[in-house]
């Protein structure tokens, strides 16, 4: 006879199979969030040496432009930002669902090409302001902006202030300047350098929506979810390269001042959800019963002789003593000596 024993019930192992299998944690669900735009402006390219050079900016207008225009080939630079406080801490955008959607409204007259245009977005590393300027698409003279106001951002400052910045005499070491000239520098770019665009613009005269669609985007949004502090939103770029009497990149997008279209940014989200303490339970009552074998896992006792009894041993702990088996007898099935027979 076998016999078996143990601290804890025998079908302990299917129980903690059974509690794993059937306790879980919440499930994350997919939350699906659209947003429009909390701030844009526009970076005029502007030179402090030229009179004819104005600083101008468009925080308050419906519209914020970028890539090179076609008469005197000046660079247009937009800048967005999107407010993502609401969205609660550990969230993590679900691939492929972040979608950055912007009207465009404004185009140059004399873009015969034919050709559509590339754009690309950029992760800004500092804050910008959004001030009072204002000029409006389809206004005589908007394509260029409006005189810069308190906390624009311009094509020197992020913060433009009166106050300190002499627009004629700047002098970067003061607060509210651009590290670099245009944020990225006074020079026309090539934005390959930084990486694929995000979306393209079809040909002149087209004016509707653009889809911006990237993974960058979405490691960008992750970014600003996880620090909030380092969300200062991205600058749109057109294709710097292009702009001469024939060509422009630059084209106007919808603001957030812009009654019908404003920048409107989709994404899904979930939220890693914290495992519950029925499952900690199980898993801490898995792991016991695996690393100490002696306290949860059943113990065989060993096998004893045939016509052996359990007995204790003196002590009266400790591994039972085998009694041995009464001996036979004279070879007798039941303990009787057979009968002799005497010799003939």
């Amino acid at each position: 006879m076998r016999c078996f024993k143990t601290s804890l019930p025998v079908s302990l192992p299917i129980l903690l199979l059974v509690l794993f299998c059937h306790v879980r944690p919440p499930r994350a669900c997919a939350e699906l969030l659209s947003m429009t735009s909390s701030k844009d402006n526009t970076l005029y390219e502007y030179d402090p040496a030229d009179p004819q050079s104005p600083l101008n900016s468009n925080g308050s207008g419906d519209f914020f432009s970028a890539g090179r225009n076609r008469s005197r080939s000046l660079i247009r630079r937009g800048l967005i930002q999107f407010d993502l406080s609401s969205i609660p801490t550990g969230a993590v955008v679900v691939p492929a669902t972040a979608a950055l959607t912007l009207e465009v409204i404004d185009m140059p007259k004399r873009d015969t090409t034919g050709e559509s245009r590339d754009f690309w977005l950029v992760r800004l590393d500092r804050d910008w302001g959004e001030g009072a300027s204002e000029a409006n698409a389809g206004v005589s003279g908007a394509g260029s902006g409006a005189p810069a106001m308190e906390e624009d951002a311009t094509w020197l400052h992020t913060m433009y202030d009166p106050a300190i910045h002499d627009p004629r005499n700047p002098n970067p070491v003061d607060p509210g300047y651009w590290p670099q000239e245009g944020a990225l520098g006074n020079v026309p770019l090539d934005p390959t350098v930084y990486g694929d665009p995000a979306g393209t613009v079809p040909a002149a005269p087209y004016l509707g929506p653009v889809t911006f669609a990237l993974p960058a985007m979405e490691a960008d949004i992750n970014a600003w979810v996880a620090n909030p502090t380092s969300n200062f939103g991205w600058i749109v770029l057109g294709d710097e390269r292009i702009g001469d009497s024939s060509r422009s990149s630059n084209r106007g997008f919808a603001s957030g001042e812009h009654a019908d279209h404003p920048p409107l940014l989709t994404f899904e989200y979930t939220i890693v959800p914290e495992p519950s303490s029925v499952v900690l339970l199980v898993m801490g009552l898995g792991v016991l019963w695996w690393r100490w074998p002696g306290i949860i896992r059943h113990r065989r006792s060993p096998t004893l002789p045939r016509g052996a009894a359990r007995r204790r041993s003196p002590a009266g702990h400790g591994r039972p003593t085998p009694r041995p088996a009464r001996p036979r007898r004279g070879g007798s099935r039941r303990g009787r000596p057979w009968p002799r027979r005497p010799c003939p």
